[in-house]
């Protein structure tokens, strides 16, 4: 068990060789790409943590790389004792992880609500309080799923404060329903849901005391046994308990969060849809709108979407990058994007969508090809020709290939390219073929022929969060995208 203990103690020697938890503020921070130093404090004094990429992992280390001075964290790892170091000790860190975005995001007038487990100890430790009543912590008897009531009471006695219930999932599991009587009575509140898949802090104490954490986590029975093991179980046996899902059940607005970044850009989600009027003057706006929209969509339409926001909205800003697709439905609840264009709707009940463009497949050629003899071509001869395939994947197949192969046929892939928009001049100059919408072959002046076979069209769909369905940006914005695809239907007629 990683126990966790004052700084001050492993300055003192009492640590050397072991692994610890600390828990403090960030004093100061450098590094190189490969490796970072950190100096922790607590009230007790300050010891160097080494964080190493390779110990801790890609995505963690980035997070480390972007933490701020006094920004909360807990480190865990192995002292070492070290005469160079300041106060003789340093820790090679094992594992981070931020705790403080709340902290940083609240304001004065804000309540920290908590109550069972491990994480009172923690605020009490870590969390600045920022006025005498900003901080309300029920941990004496301590009292699980006393938290999500316990908010709820907070808020109805002011409802101007914004309230946070940090709450774990053992806890959660115990009161969880009270959600429902806050939707009920219009009484928002903001609960950051720790998951462990159990009761974290009454594992840990139950290995101190050498019972192995039993009964301690959502797990099966052994099934030849018959027991409900303890922590150090397969992780196959773990139960498939859904607690996002159980809050959307019971009305929550969830965005599930796997990062420090994810935090941030959820707790400002969350802040947004409550505090920001419906009501948007582009004309003073100084809002960025990030779009994940594809190279195609962005030679169809940032040029005539562009000209339209400079009109309106001088001091709009766009960044426009690839997502994902499977990743959409998370960039777009932790605010990292705003809207995706794609033909594929994502399977997510917290987006919404609305169709924006649709075309007809064409296999487009340079002038005087051999085809373009050609008035309606033949099955037989489409499949003679050599054709260009576009996709960020090594073995992607485009929209009209699946259908091809659906019908068990295969065109002959002579290239293979990342971009659409570098294919108008490699068919201009080539017998290369590419199967694109209409509208692509005549916006870059080459010559088609209809596709032999029936193959559905192509559709755009712009994609966006539900929590933004109201927000005036947004809609100022939905509107200027969906304007921008009718403008290039109506100039490809």
């Amino acid at each position: 068990m990683v126990k966790t203990i004052w700084i001050g103690d492993v300055q003192a020697g009492n640590y050397d060789d072991q692994e610890v938890e600390l828990k403090g503020w960030v004093k100061r921070e450098r590094g190189s790409n490969k490796m970072r130093f950190i100096v922790l404090r607590d009230s007790t004094g300050t010891i160097q943590c080494v964080v190493k990429k390779d110990a801790i992992g890609e995505d963690l280390f980035q997070e480390v790389k972007n933490v701020l001075i006094e920004t909360s964290v807990v480190i865990s790892g192995v002292v070492n004792a070290d005469e160079r170091a300041d106060g003789g000790h340093e820790l090679i860190a094992t594992s981070f992880e931020i705790i403080g975005a709340v902290n940083n995001f609240s304001d004065e007038n804000d309540v920290m609500i908590s109550a069972a487990g491990s994480l009172p100890g923690d605020l009490h430790k870590l969390w600045k309080t920022k006025n005498s009543k900003g901080f309300h912590l029920e941990y004496g008897n301590s009292c699980m799923g006393y938290e999500i009531a316990g908010g709820l009471g907070a808020k109805m006695a002011d409802p101007t404060r914004e309230i946070y219930v940090m709450i774990g999932d053992g806890s959660y599991l115990m009161l969880a329903q009270e959600i429902v009587t806050s939707i009920q009575e219009n009484f928002k509140l903001t609960i950051i849901l720790i998951n462990n898949n159990g009761y974290k802090s009454i594992g840990s104490l139950s290995r101190s005391l050498g019972s192995k954490g039993y009964g301690t986590r959502f797990l099966y029975r052994n099934e030849q046994t018959g027991i409900i093991e303890g922590d150090e179980t397969n992780k196959n046996a773990t139960l498939p308990v859904d607690l996002a899902s159980n809050a959307r059940s019971l009305g929550a607005y969830v965005i599930e969060c796997q990062s420090f970044k994810d935090i941030q850009n959820a707790l400002q989600l969350m802040q947004k849809s409550v505090n920001e009027p419906d009501e948007f003057d582009p004309a003073t706006s100084q809002k960025t709108f990030r779009i994940s929209l594809g190279d195609i969509n962005e030679g169809r339409i940032l040029a005539i979407l562009i000209s339209k926001i400079e009109k309106q909205a001088p001091n709009i800003k766009l960044e426009c990058y690839y997502t994902a697709r499977g990743q959409v439905p998370h960039a777009l609840a932790t605010n990292e994007l705003s809207f995706a264009v794609d033909p594929f709707i994502p399977n997510s009940k917290d987006t919404n969508s609305t169709k924006v463009f649709s075309d007809k497949f064409v296999i487009a050629h340079r002038a005087n090809h051999p085809v373009s003899k050609i008035t309606e071509i033949t099955l037989d001869e489409a499949l003679k020709l050599k054709y260009i395939n576009i996709s960020n994947r090594k073995r992607g197949a485009s929209v009209v290939e699946m259908e091809m192969q659906k019908m068990q046929l295969q065109p002959e892939i002579a290239l293979r390219a990342q971009h659409y928009l570098v294919t108008p001049e490699i068919v201009r100059s080539t017998d290369l073929c590419l199967l694109c919408s209409e509208t692509f072959a005549k916006k870059h002046g080459l010559s088609y022929v209809n596709l032999p076979f029936d193959v559905p069209p192509l559709e755009q769909y712009l994609i966006w969060h539900k929590s933004d369905d109201n927000d005036g940006s947004h809609i100022w914005m939905r509107t200027l995208i969906a304007e921008s695809f009718q403008e290039v239907n109506a100039a490809a007629l």
